[in-house]
């Protein structure tokens, strides 16, 4: 998509951004935007934003890692945060719950999304006690949010695909077009 911030592309009448904010603001008091740069071209968003700590280094496992300490300095009682991936216009409006009620049923380190027997790594519910293993895992230079998990006590959470999936994310033109097509289902 080069280059572009693709949760400020519109899907329907919203941005990926705004229907994930509307989602998840029916499941959580608490949203925050994780960025990776400049965090001012998202002021308008109305969310509390926060950047990763190094810039030049990016990647999902450095945006849970900035996240998780942002979430310690504010919330020192959170057990979880939840993760979502800013392409994706169509998650669940139960995901919050889904993944938490699996994550505490066995005491799991981490609870991830699946759609369609795939895992979508990012979008997961965090125990923010692993913060010192994932700072340890990003230190040996390892950058695989994969297998990372794989290190965790976790569990994947399986979630019904009816008309959508509802973790289809854009990495395409061609899935960009895609989406605007299954908004009108």
């Amino acid at each position: 998509m080069g280059g572009a911030d693709k949760c400020l592309l519109r899907v329907g009448q919203l941005s990926i951004l705004e229907r994930t904010v509307r989602t998840l603001s029916k499941q959580s008091e608490n949203i925050y935007l994780n960025v990776n740069g400049d965090a001012s071209r998202f002021a308008q968003s109305g969310l509390e934003i926060f950047a990763d700590f190094d810039k030049s280094l990016g990647g999902p496992l450095y945006g849970i890692s900035t996240a998780l300490s942002y979430l310690r300095e504010r919330h020192t009682d959170a057990a979880y945060i939840l993760t979502v991936a800013g392409d994706c216009p169509f998650l669940p409006e139960d995901l919050l719950p889904r993944l938490l009620n699996a994550a505490q049923s066995g005491t799991y380190e981490v609870a991830i999304a699946q759609s369609l027997t795939r895992n979508h790594y990012v979008i997961g519910l965090w125990a923010t006690s692993i913060k010192t293993k994932l700072d340890e895992f990003i230190a040996n230079k390892q950058h695989s949010v994969g297998r990372f998990i794989r290190t965790l006590k976790n569990t994947q959470v399986a979630f019904e695909v009816d008309q959508i999936d509802p973790f289809f994310n854009i990495n395409t033109a061609d899935d960009y077009q895609q989406a605007q097509q299954l908004d009108k289902l």
